[in-house]
């Protein structure tokens, strides 16, 4: 591993950021990364997925490490330098609570994220994903069926949807013990998101890079769209939001770049100098 500090560490959000939800990466966007990485920049994804659900068209991009649970573990170069979960008795509370509420949820670990079949199944329906004819209608990657989920470990988040219980009643049933947001990956946001420890954010991800490569806040970079890039722009000495972000974001972000299907990324990377 390097331990230079690098001229600048930029923190990218994957879905609505670099891929876009109803269509290819951006070829705009796979240049603008590649350049800015030759030019002397670090570049981590930033984003609440787990290693196994990372796609491989965006794995194939080239990054310098990952800032992954939406910030509850980071690797850089391969190597794991930051790890924060939940309590096994904090996953047990979450789990009697879905089930006693309708709420299918999503136990997300570094490498993997583990799911009942029925919750699967909600949430392909849920997204209206068309099946072709002859394949498993749940075979989402990087998702693994789990009947049992009080056998899960490494719990660093939980993604839920339900089409009983909402967001908010979701959020005030946790208020002071969980962070829960509202989802951005194109789900009903009233009826799913995203349930974490307190205090754990992508920031919390961001300081732990920033401070592995001797960095300050003011030499990074973060772009995102959704509401858990709240704080990652926030932190950053730099915060930018797609021109496809939810409202929040671009109110507070110091720059807004355009839409991902109009070559927003790249348009950042310009706007900031990384390339040219």
């Amino acid at each position: 591993m390097e331990l230079h500090a690098p001229k600048k560490v930029v923190f990218l959000d994957v879905d609505g950021t670099i891929a876009p939800l109803d269509a290819p990466i951006p070829q705009s966007a796979v240049d603008a990364i590649r350049m800015a990485r030759q030019n002397g920049a670090k570049v981590l994804l930033c984003t609440g997925r787990s290693r196994a659900e990372l796609q491989p068209n965006v794995m194939a991009i080239g990054f310098d490490g990952m800032v992954g649970g939406a910030g509850a573990f980071v690797d850089i170069d391969g190597v794991n330098i930051f790890f924060a979960k939940l309590e096994d008795r904090q996953v047990v509370e979450i789990i009697d609570y879905f089930d006693s509420h309708a709420v299918h949820g999503f136990f997300q670990s570094p490498a993997v994220t583990y799911a009942r079949r029925a919750s699967m199944e909600a949430f392909v329906a849920m997204l209206g994903r068309n099946v072709k004819p002859g394949t498993d209608p749940v075979v989402i990657p990087g998702i693994v069926a789990k009947e049992n989920l009080y056998e899960c470990r490494d719990v660093t988040k939980v993604f839920f949807l339900s089409e009983v219980t909402s967001v908010d009643e979701v959020r005030d049933h946790f208020s002071g013990r969980f962070m829960v947001i509202n989802n951005t990956i194109g789900l009903p946001g009233d009826r799913s998101g995203e349930l974490s420890r307190l205090g754990i954010t992508k920031a919390t991800g961001m300081e732990a890079v920033l401070r592995f490569y001797g960095c300050e806040r003011s030499d990074s970079i973060a772009i995102g769209d959704g509401y858990n890039d709240l704080e990652m722009i926030e932190y950053a000495g730099t915060g930018i939001a797609m021109g496809n972000a939810v409202e929040p974001l671009k109110r507070l972000a110091d720059y807004v770049t355009a839409d991902i299907h109009e070559d927003g990324l790249y348009k950042a990377f310009r706007h900031t100098g990384l390339i040219d």
